[in-house]
C-alpha cells in the first residue's frame, strides 16, 4: 500500500496505518542493516507519517538513519540530553510555544552562540535531541518544520567554524539522517560575510529544499510567511523572547536522560554486516 502524493497532507484509517507499518516492518526484517533497527510502532511510524506515507521513502528514511546511527557508534554511546544542558538555553536554538498551519517553528540565531562556551559539536547534538523529541509528536510528523534562521549580528567569530565540511554535514544529516519534513527554511537579514557560507551550503541542499528557502532584507518579507503574532521581537514580532520559547519541549528531553542514554547505548552493530558497508553508508553525519 502506498499513497500517491507530495506534500499534500494525507488521511489514512488505523486499518490502513496499521498494514503500512506491518510492510514497512516486513522490508526492514527482509534488509541488512549496519545497526539492529528497532521496528516497534511508535519509532516507524514517525518515519512513515513523516514520509506522507510512502513506504519506499519511509524504508529510505529508515535506512539513512541507522547509517547516521552506525557511524556515530561508537561517539554516542551513552549520550545524554543533559551533557548538553547549557546548549539548550543559550537563545541560540529556540522552539516557539505556537505552531504555524500546523507546523512546528523553530529560530537558530548564530549572534547568540558563543563557540568557545558551546562547540559546534554541542550544538549540532542539542539540535538533533530536539528533532527526536519532537518528531515524536503526530502534528509534528503530518505538518513537518519551519526554520528561520536569524543572521543578524553574524560575525567572524562564529562563521569561522563553519567550514565547507561542517556546513555539507549539517546538511546533509538534516535532511538525510533523520525523519524531517522540512516546510519551509527563512534565511533573515543575512551579513556580507553570509555569501561565502551561502554559496557553499547551497550546493549539498536538495532541490526539493531549494525551492522553500526564502531570502529576507525585511520583516515585512518574513511576515509574508509567518504572523508576527507568534514571533519574537527580535524578528519584527510582537513577542518577548522568554514569552514565546517551548521550555516544556526542553524540560522533556532533559527528563529522558535514562530512555536516550539506554537508546544509545544498546545500539549494537548487526552481525549480518560484520564484513559489509551498507548500502546507505554514504551519508556524513554529526560525529565522523
Amino acid at each position: 500500500m502506498e499513497f500517491d502524493n507530495d506534500d499534500a497532507r494525507v488521511i489514512v484509517t488505523d486499518d490502513e496505518l496499521q498494514l503500512l507499518l506491518k510492510e514497512l516492518r516486513q522490508r526492514i526484517n527482509e534488509t541488512e542493516f549496519p545497526v539492529v533497527p528497532r521496528t516497534d510502532d511508535e519509532f516507524l511510524v514517525k518515519f512513515i507519517r513523516t514520509k506522507n506515507y510512502k513506504i519506499e521513502s519511509a524504508f529510505d528514511s529508515v535506512r539513512r538513519y541507522y547509517a547516521n546511527v552506525y557511524r556515530n557508534l561508537n561517539f554516542i554511546k551513552g549520550i545524554r540530553p543533559s551533557d548538553f544542558k547549557e546548549s539548550f538555553y543559550t537563545n541560540t536554538i529556540t522552539i516557539i510555544k505556537e505552531r504555524h498551519e500546523g507546523a512546528r517553528v523553530g529560530i537558530c540565531a548564530g549572534r547568540n552562540w558563543n563557540p568557545k562556551q558551546n562547540p559546534l559539536r554541542d550544538m549540532q547534538l542539542s539540535a538533533v535531541f530536539i528533532v527526536e523529541e519532537g518528531i515524536k509528536e503526530i502534528e509534528t510528523q503530518e505538518n513537518g518544520i519551519i526554520v528561520i534562521f536569524d543572521l543578524g549580528g553574524l560575525r567572524w567569530e562564529q562563521i569561522k567554524y563553519l567550514t565547507a565540511r561542517e556546513i555539507k554535514r549539517i546538511l546533509v544529516t538534516g535532511q538525510e539522517g533523520l525523519p524531517l519534513k522540512v516546510k519551509q527554511v527563512h534565511l533573515v537579514n543575512p551579513p556580507p560575510l553570509f555569501w561565502t557560507l551561502h554559496k557553499i551550503g547551497m550546493r549539498f541542499v536538495k532541490d526539493k529544499i531549494r525551492k522553500r528557502v526564502h531570502l529576507h532584507y525585511s520583516w515585512d518579507s518574513l511576515h509574508k510567511f509567518l504572523p508576527k503574532k507568534i514571533l519574537p521581537k527580535s524578528l519584527g514580532g510582537e513577542r518577548d523572547e522568554e514569552e514565546i520559547r517551548d521550555t516544556e519541549l526542553n524540560e522533556r528531553i532533559l527528563r529522558r536522560n535514562a530512555p536516550y542514554e539506554r537508546y544509545w547505548s544498546g545500539a549494537k552493530p548487526s552481525r549480518k554486516l560484520s564484513r559489509k558497508r551498507s548500502s546507505a553508508g554514504d551519508i556524513l553525519v554529526i560525529a565522523q
